[in-house]
């Protein structure tokens, strides 16, 4: 059980790392190696070969290899404990290499530091207590520290010696203390180990009772009475235990919130049969850790750290299901592949966040496992057997763009980056103007029924943005022609409306907007008259807004410059400016003032900017990163009939004709009436 191994791997030590020589095919060393080197930092290692009688080389390692890749290692040496004379000879051997490392290695200088007389004084006192019992309570070494004696050495009286000479035993291996912090638990501080198997020991005798068919890892605290000896582990000696085998870096068992009694659960001694799962959904989110080498108590450390996510009586050695955002997860290691496979099945939009979730927990799991070198991969999703780099994901992302066809290895076809990242992209990899929620606004047009909306919120979700369409109805020409009317500003007051209760149910988030056509003059009027309303970044595609509009006037509502996508074949917002009121053609020949920024797409029509295309090339970059993508080098000039059309006020002639048309119908309504009179 690798996780009592932080109970007594401390750095500042020498290791000595025993094989056998009759074990032919033993790798252990590799992963004794990376446990040592996560414990004990650059401590040197002596690698013995024992066993191997009279010289004999059964197990063969590549030694120059391994103390090129593992610096740390000191010596290999072959020992034997026969009673022959080359087994005489080859521990003594090993006895003059650890002399020679302990009065060498440059790490372990602080054993040959010179030590006052008291100090030795109190560590021969230890030493000798040591034969006599395993555990020294912490007031009795404070005793120990400020007895006088006849030698006229000095007593320890002052607290920080007392502590500095207390984490010099430690390092030395003299005692074990895991209290030396100060904001350490008080049952720790208390007691100090003079024998580190005092402590292994009751935990190992914790874990063979709880890995019985009745008790599945579980475990009431009243429990330990019966299971350890009462004259080694007096019950005032339980808390202690139970506080070590819950440490943040031991991690071996946690409290059972939902218990009345003091109940606990050892993952290390769950079964390890897997609990019944069925046939996990094809379509479920998926995401993969590979492991250089995969501890054996990772699985059960992870349970300890999710255990607030856990489904009751739903985990076993090498598994868990787990609940988070309303969405069920299921954790499954494969020991011999190496890999921790993560499955999300749920509503789709709450997959992302549950399996970041989950995520978070695992890595805590990793930090403390650092030398499991664990590699995240996404598996591909109708082939989930093969997978991906995640990292190698997000580099093509960053160079070759969402939208670059990739074909990975065990493919049976190309994929979009995106396709592959979406719903499994980390929040540390949203780029940095997304840290919070940012949700996006749109805003349609006149005449519409706005079914653009639903591809340009699949694209921007698929990069990561909370999207919210705002939805007026169909809104016909007669009620644009007259946009000052009241018809036109309930229009206005309702997205409005609409904006606010997004606002509310996402908080804290960033909000930017993209409208188009008739939705540019609905924006630009609602900066106008609601100034507590603040945004990220706008776009504007076919405006209609007036070129003449202060927008300066409102710059700081949003971030930056706002961003009018120009369309030199879009007549459009030029028939609005000269057939109506109070519109105008800023989408056929921009702004050109700051704080607008005008980009121009040669050829490109009044709806051209509503489509995938164009928002992940453009758009996208934008809300991510507040990238804003280069237009055409040199706009077209619109056609001339166009320009023909603008000088023109045809909404002059428009009035005229209404106008006579109002005064033929009164006319003949008032003949009429004189007829019948």
């Amino acid at each position: 059980m690798r996780g009592t191994h932080r109970f007594f791997l401390t750095e500042r030590s020498l290791y000595l790392l025993v094989l056998e020589d009759r074990r032919q095919d033993d790798r252990s060393i590799y992963d004794w190696i990376k446990t040592i080197r996560n414990r004990g930092g650059d401590s040197p290692v002596i690698v013995v070969i024992n066993k191997s009688d009279e010289g004999k080389h059964d197990l063969r390692l590549d030694e120059n290899t391994l103390q090129t890749t593992y610096s740390n290692i000191v010596g290999f040496l072959r020992t034997s404990c026969n009673p022959t004379d080359w087994a005489s000879a080859s521990i003594e051997r090993l006895r003059q290499k650890i002399v020679d490392v302990i009065t060498q290695h440059e790490n372990l200088k602080h054993v040959r530091d010179p030590i006052p007389a008291n100090w030795l004084r109190i560590k021969s006192r230890v030493r000798e207590l040591a034969h006599q019992r395993a555990v020294l309570p912490h007031p009795e070494f404070i005793a120990i520290c400020k007895e006088e004696l006849a030698d006229g050495s000095e007593p320890i009286a002052e607290e920080n010696e007392q502590r500095a000479l207390l984490r010099l035993l430690h390092e030395l291996g003299a005692i074990v203390a895991h209290g030396l912090e100060r904001d350490a638990p008080a049952a720790r501080r208390e007691i100090n180990l003079l024998d580190p198997n005092w402590l292994t020991g009751a935990v190992y005798q914790i874990l063979d009772k709880a890995r019985s068919v009745e008790q599945e890892g579980e475990f009431l605290r009243g429990q330990l009475v019966d299971w350890l000896d009462p004259g080694s582990y007096p019950p005032e000696r339980h808390e202690f235990i139970l506080d070590m085998m819950q440490d943040q870096d031991i991690g071996l068992c946690f409290r059972l919130a939902m218990s009345r009694e003091e109940r606990y659960l050892i993952p290390e001694a769950l079964p390890a049969n897997s609990r019944f799962f069925g046939k996990w959904p094809e379509d479920s989110l998926r995401f993969r850790y590979v492991y250089n080498y995969l501890p054996p108590g990772l699985i059960p450390r992870f349970i300890v750290q999710s255990h607030g996510n856990l489904k009751q009586k739903s985990r076993w050695w090498t598994g868990a299901f787990l609940e988070a955002s309303n969405c069920e997860v299921l954790v499954l290691a494969d020991p011999d592949r190496r890999h921790v496979d993560l499955q999300v099945t749920g509503a789709p939009a709450l997959r992302r966040a549950a399996l970041n979730v989950v995520l978070t927990h695992l890595e805590v799991v990793h930090q403390l496992h650092p030398e499991a070198e664990a590699v995240a991969f996404v598996p591909l999703p109708d082939h989930p057997e093969a997978h991906v780099s995640y990292e190698h994901l997000l580099r093509l992302e960053r160079l070759q763009g969402p939208t670059f066809p990739y074909f990975p290895d065990g493919a049976d076809r190309s994929y979009l980056v995106r396709e592959l990242l979406e719903g499994v992209r980390r929040r540390d990899d949203i780029p940095l103007s997304m840290t919070k929620p940012h949700v996006v606004i749109l805003v349609h047009g006149i005449r519409t029924r706005a079914l653009w909306q639903n591809e340009i919120r699949k694209s921007l979700q698929a990069n990561g943005f909370i999207v919210q369409p705002t939805n007026y109805g169909y809104f016909d020409v007669v009620r644009f022609l007259f946009p000052h009317h009241l018809l036109a500003n309930s229009i206005i007051n309702e997205v409005t409306r609409q904006i606010r209760i997004t606002r509310s149910i996402n908080g804290d988030a960033d909000y930017s907007i993209i409208a188009h056509s008739f939705g540019t003059f609905v924006v630009s009027k609602l900066l106008k008259n609601h100034t507590d309303l603040e945004f990220n970044k706008i776009i504007f595609g076919g405006s209609v807004v007036p070129r003449k509009f202060p927008l300066e006037d409102y710059r700081k509502h949003f971030t930056g410059d706002l961003i009018n996508e120009v369309g030199t074949r879009d007549f459009w917002p030029v028939m609005a400016e000269v057939v109506t009121f109070g519109y105008g053609s800023s989408g056929t020949y921009g702004f050109r003032r700051p704080p607008i920024r005008d980009r121009w797409h040669n050829g490109k029509a009044h709806s051209d900017f509503l489509n995938e295309e164009f928002c992940e090339k453009y758009w996208a970059p934008l809300l991510c990163r507040g990238e804003v993508i280069d237009d055409d080098e040199r706009a077209e000039p619109p056609p001339w009939w166009l320009s023909a059309i603008s000088i023109l006020q045809i909404r002059f002639v428009v009035l005229l004709i209404v106008a006579i048309i109002f005064l033929r119908d009164w006319l003949a309504s008032a003949w009429s009436a004189l007829g019948s009179g």
